[in-house]
């Protein structure tokens, strides 16, 4: 790409998420527009050889549906339902497709409709939002290759948005990872689709998911209860584990920056118990089949797993990837880029991701093959700031 190619690249991304991060809030739509509209995504999750979920946001309680297929004609649909009633008014959608070809497209269409009254015996729907055929494809199993990309930081800042989206998308990836800090807090909805989701996954297209690994700053806010309503992952919950081609991740949830007897946090948070129970899971992740066999093993956290101090809460996590065979820990929170060697208490390396201004913003890429595996971190106007390659090893 030219120079004059990728500045009006960069312009038209720039201005895409500006106007995304600008979308009314809920209840702020005028009678001029009836229409329900999609104001986030559809957006990837949990993507699997057989399986993938699909979720989108609209600014009217809606009920949806998903049609999808192995061609564009698609033929299958999927309408939630619980306890014998279809989900009719929401305005978080989330559809799970099954029955997935691992390595073949899928193609979908999402749709949500608007009912404008609902009484006991009498219904009545409104206009429907319908959205073009969209696809994407599910990786093979024990595929021989993955691609992905990290940001972390963002802090809600629309032009760092557009700097790594534009840099990442020069070459394609499998999947993007949203390390954490991307929001500055969670206070409502629409905050989290406007500052978040809408500039995060518009320019994915529907076409590749995310892994979103929660951030300190995501814990804050009232709405930070509410923020798993947005995502989906193979336990339901912030950490999680998952294999893509010679790579097995374990996401990793390290909670907030200091004790929960902080003053900060006026006695609202209780992490302690919760990462020593994300610990014993750990301990049992690094003994499964799938850590222990694959090629490579990757650590996503947003808080470096660096000892700090004796009464850390992440001490224990630490603790059970010690020895483990982790190859890489890949982590961000500090805002500044930094790669850092083992060291006493920590035997695996660890690379961190800057931000959030757009000058200091980086966009961290891996790929793996069976023998190899390749890092390189780069600020998001392109400039080299490490290159690292590591080589395949078996416990």
């Amino acid at each position: 790409m030219n120079q004059s190619a990728s500045r009006r690249t960069f312009l038209k991304t720039a201005g895409a998420v500006a106007a995304a991060m600008a979308l009314p809030a809920r209840g702020q739509e005028t009678s001029a527009a009836p229409a329900p509209k999609i104001v986030a995504g559809p957006y990837l999750q949990n993507v699997s050889p057989e399986a993938a979920t699909v979720m989108w946001i609209t600014d009217k309680p809606c009920v949806s549906r998903v049609d999808y297929g192995p061609t564009r004609e698609l033929g299958n649909r999927v309408q939630n339902s619980h306890h014998g009633l279809v989900d009719a008014h929401d305005l978080i959608h989330r559809m799970h497709l099954t029955g997935l070809t691992p390595g073949h497209p899928c193609y979908y269409r999402v749709s949500s409709r608007e009912i404008t009254l609902f009484e006991p015996y009498k219904v009545e729907f409104g206009d429907q939002v319908e959205d073009a055929v969209r696809q994407f494809t599910p990786p093979l199993p024990g595929a021989g290759r993955v691609d992905f990309a990290v940001f972390n930081d963002i802090h809600e800042t629309a032009e760092t948005w557009a700097r790594v989206h534009e840099l990442a998308g020069q070459a394609p990836c499998d999947f993007l990872v949203f390390n954490g800090d991307l929001l500055n807090h969670a206070q409502d909805h629409g905050q989290v689709t406007r500052r978040f989701l809408a500039p995060a996954t518009g320019p994915l297209e529907g076409a590749r998911p995310f892994v979103f690994v929660r951030g300190n700053h995501e814990a804050r806010g009232v709405y930070a209860r509410h923020l798993l309503d947005y995502f989906d992952s193979p336990d339901g919950g912030y950490y999680h584990a998952f294999t893509w081609g010679p790579v097995h991740f374990l996401v990793v949830d390290t909670g907030e920056d200091k004790l929960d007897e902080s003053n900060e946090y006026f006695g609202l948070a209780n992490f302690k118990p919760y990462l020593e129970k994300e610990a014993a899971w750990v301990a049992e992740q690094v003994k499964s089949d799938a850590f222990r066999q694959a090629a490579f093993r990757v650590v996503l956290c947003h808080i470096p797993l660096r000892p700090s101090r004796p009464n850390d809460y992440r001490l224990p996590i630490i603790e059970a990837l010690n020895g483990t065979g982790v190859d890489l820990s890949i982590s961000a929170h500090m805002h500044k880029p930094a790669y850092h060697e083992p060291e006493p208490g920590r035997d695996f390396p660890i690379v961190v991701g800057g931000a959030p201004k757009p000058a200091e913003a980086t966009v961290i890429r891996v790929e793996a093959e069976p023998t190899e595996m390749r890092l390189q971190m780069t600020l998001a106007d392109g400039t080299l700031l490490e290159s690292r390659h590591y080589s395949a090893r078996r416990a």
